[in-house]
């Protein structure tokens, strides 16, 4: 298994303002996979599968504020930053990123 990614509910974490309508996205690699340049194929991958069947027209990610990587990834595929929050029980900050469906 390279990773993992999931949708919905399942991307989304406790402290975040999810009103807005968007698909939420999840996506996570395995340790060794990372740092090798591959992530902007496996984010251009789980979106595209998900605009196949649902024909979303929005996209959310939610990134920790510490992970630079995973931002780099998801902002060369056209998210922009537009919500920062602490998770919820947690000092962890967090980023939640959205894109048009036309990445």
């Amino acid at each position: 298994m390279e990773g993992y990614c999931s949708f919905g509910a399942d991307g989304q974490l406790l402290g975040g303002d999810y009103r807005p309508k968007a698909i939420d996205v999840g996506l996570g690699i395995r340790p060794q996979l990372t740092g090798k340049g591959h992530g902007k194929y496996y984010a251009r991958a789980v979106v595209a599968y998900r605009l196949g069947p649902y024909k979303a027209q929005r996209f959310r990610v939610a990134i920790a504020a510490v992970n630079k990587r995973a931002q780099h990834v998801w902002r060369k595929l056209g998210f922009k930053p537009e919500e920062a929050f602490p998770k919820l029980g947690t000092e962890e900050r967090f980023l939640i990123l959205y894109s048009e469906a036309n990445i």
